[in-house]
């Protein structure tokens, strides 16, 4: 019988809806699979199954927020604080060791060799930033287990508006660069929250163990 495909499958589970509400849709989309697989094939079945996982994705995510309290608000925003402050001090230590090795000379010219450049330095900061994002992305979901991927959203939701309160107003930056940080930002810590459920999925399959093999 055909699996679902397991990266879609665990994100679609980290969504934080209720068990019984996320348990009959994935059981309906793997039946659907397994029937589609027998009339189209296997490929042409993974891809319908992808598509409907973004179909029911915003379901899921309703039935998760129409449970919210405020304790889970609490710890939500306590997640994305922790895993902030984590990514910070991560950050800081892998530029003190660049700095380090490169030497003050190099990367201060290196930094001059930006400046020079219209518009590099804010594609340097987005590419980098994604980067931060994603890792930062699958810290939050490590300490959100029940749901990796809300955690990455909320985490990108806070960062986003706090991204918008610095260069919006703070900093002259470019408008397409104020505009675009938030989809970037949310992509990838939403992004990192994905893998994080991807990891955790795979790390819950049981091994078998050489009595099984054997008994099969």
């Amino acid at each position: 019988m055909i699996r679902p495909p397991r990266v879609a499958e665990a994100v679609l589970e980290s969504l934080g809806a209720q068990p019984e509400f996320r348990d009959d849709v994935l059981g309906d989309l793997a039946e659907e699979l397994a029937i589609r697989a027998g009339w189209d094939g296997e490929r042409a079945a993974r891809r319908w199954y992808y598509r409907e996982a973004i179909r029911v994705a915003p379901a899921l995510l309703r039935n998760w927020a129409g449970t919210l309290r405020l304790r889970d608000v609490a710890r939500l925003l306590g997640v994305a604080l922790t895993s902030h402050v984590f990514a910070a001090v991560i950050t800081l230590i892998v530029l003190a060791v660049a700095r380090s090795i490169a030497g003050p000379a190099n990367v201060l010219s290196a930094l001059q060799w930006l400046a020079q450049r219209e518009g590099l330095p804010f594609a340097v900061n987005l590419a980098f930033g994604s980067l931060v994002g994603i890792g930062t992305g699958y810290i939050a979901g490590w300490l959100h287990r029940p749901a990796p991927v809300v955690a990455g959203l909320a985490l990108g939701a806070m960062w986003s508006v706090l991204g918008l309160m610095v260069f919006g107003v703070l900093a002259d930056a470019p408008a397409w660069y104020v505009f675009g940080m938030p989809f970037v930002t949310i992509a990838a810590t939403t992004t990192g929250g994905a893998l994080r459920a991807s990891v955790a999925q795979r790390e819950s399959v049981p091994v078998p163990t050489t009595d099984s093999r054997a008994a099969r």
